[in-house]
């Protein structure tokens, strides 16, 4: 194609660009109104520049044999019907559209054209309730007052009211509660499923890819772990054809998925049949933290979604979830309020601990499609360490579902890194090392209710 903006003629055209020649782009350049218009203008070039092949090049000359080959047999050629007929139907189209805007119901287009005003409307409110939100969890994180306690060790009264003075990113916050992020990721150990496994997988994907009404596995469920699986992969599999109905274009109604929903169809499949394998670890939904049930009145005891319990019935983590498209802020929010509630759980498990292995907590932060993983240590210099470990792609959509070997890797991995720090049976019977390490806790922040916060003011 010529590089200058100013068009050339049918016959200039075929002089510059005789080396590349392409029918359909000869046609495109110049834009011709109709199938006979163009071929006449190419015949007449090609037909002037014929009548003196002594000036031309010889590759150009080739090109005029091979357009006029045949009583111009290259104009029928497939890519050129196939050019005409995208033209037509393209026209076809455009007649269909001014005729019902002009003859038949103009009332339809002025509807039309009056939804599409609402909708850029109700975006633009959309795009400007997200900057509020996002400038207003920046203004709660700087004017909110706060308090520092050890409330679940040690319950305190008229302790000192601060008030928050510092840019709201989740370093920050969490600096205040002596928690320190550690900022490369500390990936988790390698771990391989059965055999059995990545084949059930494999015959999951090809259910769900090709659309099929059933999932069956052909494997063998040998193991309380293939069982878990299975039942994960089926209820994937049920809700994933459910979404791809909902999604089809002529739904009268589409609403937009709220958390409760989003954590009921897409997260309690895969987090309870993971944590329902063994006797070493449970998670219990929505329910308070006995962690933070003494948190001065007045003050915010965060709920978390889940709560990780090991198999005597102390909390070693927690999970919060955010579904697809939350506020980045929100999810920063809930970023922080798993290391800080770690934090606490981490003192609870000091109090009956027996080995200093014991002295880590654990959490799961879902973010839409992203799961992530957490440690929190209490190392023996007294630093509060936040790890982040690598995060996965959630495989609960049909888009996503090539993720389920990794996912069910990571997942299983991180309960093992989960159950290497309980108590193994030598330990039941040694002393708790509680008075040894007290020394090393520090207190953690509560955010006064933002109801007393107004009042106070």
């Amino acid at each position: 194609m010529p590089k200058d903006n100013k068009k050339l003629s049918c016959k200039k055209y075929l002089k510059e660009c005789y080396k590349s020649f392409r029918l359909v782009e000869f046609y495109e350049y110049f834009n011709f109104e109709s199938r006979q218009e163009a071929e006449n203008a190419l015949k007449g070039a090609a037909y002037t520049l014929s009548k003196r092949p002594k000036t031309n090049t010889k590759k150009l000359n080739e090109v005029l044999k091979m357009i006029q080959a045949n009583e111009y047999e290259l104009l029928k050629c497939s890519a050129v019907e196939l050019f005409w007929a995208r033209v037509d139907a393209k026209n076809m189209q455009m007649k269909s559209f001014y005729i019902l805007k002009t003859d038949i119901d103009c009332e339809v287009i002025r509807t039309i054209e009056k939804k599409q005003i609402k909708l850029d409307r109700e975006e633009k409110d959309q795009q400007e309730m997200k900057q509020k939100e996002e400038n207003n969890g920046e203004a709660v994180n700087k004017k909110r007052k706060y308090i520092l306690d050890i409330s679940e060790i040690q319950k305190s009264d008229n302790i000192k009211c601060q008030k928050l003075n510092i840019n709201g990113t989740p370093e920050k916050r969490l600096s205040l509660s002596s928690i320190k992020i550690i900022k490369k990721t500390i990936p988790l150990p390698k771990y391989t499923l059965h055999e059995n496994v990545y084949s059930m997988i494999k015959e999951w994907q090809t259910a769900i890819n090709e659309q099929k009404d059933m999932f069956f596995p052909s494997v063998q469920l040998t193991t309380p772990n293939d069982f878990c699986i299975y039942n994960m992969l089926s209820t994937i599999f049920i809700n994933t054809k459910k979404n791809s109905v909902r999604g089809r274009d002529n739904i009268k109604y589409k609403y937009s998925q709220s958390e409760t929903d989003y954590i009921v169809k897409h997260v309690s499949c895969l987090l309870q049949n993971m944590f329902s394998v063994d006797d070493f670890l449970s998670i219990d939904w929505d329910i308070t933290s006995f962690a933070t049930k003494e948190i001065p009145q007045g003050y915010c005891a965060p709920r978390p979604d889940c709560i990780i319990i090991s198999y005597d019935g102390v909390e070693v983590g927690n999970i919060e979830i955010k579904p697809v498209n939350a506020y980045k802020s929100l999810v920063d929010i809930d970023f922080c309020r798993i290391g800080e509630l770690c934090k606490r759980q981490l003192h609870l498990r000091m109090k009956v601990a027996k080995t200093t292995k014991e002295f880590k907590t654990f959490g799961i932060l879902i973010n839409g499609y992203t799961m992530s993983f957490i440690t929190l240590e209490l190392n023996l210099s007294g630093e509060y360490r936040l790890i982040q470990h690598e995060s996965v792609t959630i495989p609960d959509f049909a888009i996503t579902s090539q993720h389920m070997q990794v996912y069910l890797e990571t997942i299983i991995s991180f309960k093992n890194h989960i159950i290497e720090s309980l108590p193994n049976d030598q330990d039941v019977n040694s002393p708790c090392i509680y008075e040894q390490y007290s020394h090393l806790i520090k207190p953690t922040i509560s955010f006064k209710n933002v109801k007393n916060a107004k009042n106070d003011k």
